[in-house]
């Protein structure tokens, strides 16, 4: 479990045998409800992106709607039922990763979310080599989600 650390990464070579990150986990845990900064269930979503900072850019990324819980103080890799590769839902969102603020659009997860599916969080991996490290919550600049939204 990696969950303190300031960086998230993601790569294709070596997860296992080398013992190193290559997959990362984001969750937005109460971005949905009825206080003021929440955005209401059953919401119109017009636009939802994910800011990112890479401090090493890589190949191509990944991120897939998770369909698979998990808690940040004891996720690890055979925490999912296909150990490395939790569950997910629909075609993920490919994206460039270079170095520098990236943004994601991510408005089909964040609608699914709102129409009552499990909000469990963003999957990132990448089939290269080339691996990306972004900050994560815990460093100075952290991973931010912007959603625009309608009442229905």
């Amino acid at each position: 479990n990696y969950g303190a650390e300031v960086f998230l990464y993601t790569d294709a070579s070596g997860c296992i045998a080398q013992r190193t990150i290559c997959r990362s986990l984001l969750m937005f845990p109460s971005f949905i409800g009825p206080n003021s900064g929440q955005v209401p269930a059953n919401a119109q979503i017009l636009s939802a992106t994910l800011e990112f900072v890479i401090t090493d850019s890589g190949g191509t990324q990944y991120a897939y709607q998770l369909t698979e819980s998990w808690a940040e103080p004891t996720v690890a890799w055979n925490s999912f039922a296909t150990p490395g590769l939790p569950t997910t839902k629909g075609s993920p969102v490919s994206f460039a990763a270079p170095k520098g603020t990236i943004v994601i659009t991510i408005t089909a997860f964040v609608q699914n979310w709102v129409n009552g599916d499990a909000n469990l969080g963003i999957f990132i991996m990448s089939p290269s080599t080339n691996g990306v490290d972004y900050r994560s919550s815990e460093s100075a600049v952290t991973p931010k989600l912007t959603v625009t939204y309608q009442l229905a």
